[in-house]
């Protein structure tokens, strides 16, 4: 649910909405020609930004509107695709393979913006032992 914006600039029930917001990559194509969002804030530039996007299980721990689909995730400064991960309420120990930009890369990998980071946990039927692992363990037995 949204809230009311006042017209002095103030949001009603507790304060301002922060400026930096995720945004569906797909969102983004219609935002470029406008420099506010819905809220009057100012928009995340896309040169700023990643686009993250996980799969299978993963899912099931992001925000609904956020599963199944790519999104933008602002950065404000050097971040590791662990921090990113571990921002969106993932914990890393879930985590088995990680693409950046379609490279195999570890936790410790610092993002620029522009970075495409797929996020996947253990493959179960799918032989990925050429790539780097992030978990000693299956997810499901």
């Amino acid at each position: 649910m949204l809230e009311e914006k006042h017209r002095d600039g103030g949001f009603a029930a507790g304060g301002s909405l922060p400026v930096w917001v995720l945004i569906p990559a797909a969102a983004l194509h219609s935002f470029a020609l406008c420099d506010e969002n819905l809220w009057g804030a100012p928009m995340p530039d896309p040169s700023q930004s990643v686009t993250v996007r996980f799969y299978e299980e993963l899912n099931d721990l992001l925000p609904e509107d956020l599963r199944r689909r790519s999104f933008a995730v602002p950065l404000r400064s050097p971040r590791s695709v662990k921090d990113v991960i571990e921002s969106l309420n993932i914990p890393h120990t879930e985590v088995d393979l990680i693409l950046i930009n379609g490279e195999s890369a570890g936790f410790e990998a610092v993002l620029k913006p522009g970075d495409r980071v797929s996020v996947y946990p253990l493959f179960e039927s799918l032989d990925i032992a050429n790539v780097q692992h992030l978990r000693p363990r299956p997810l499901h037995e």
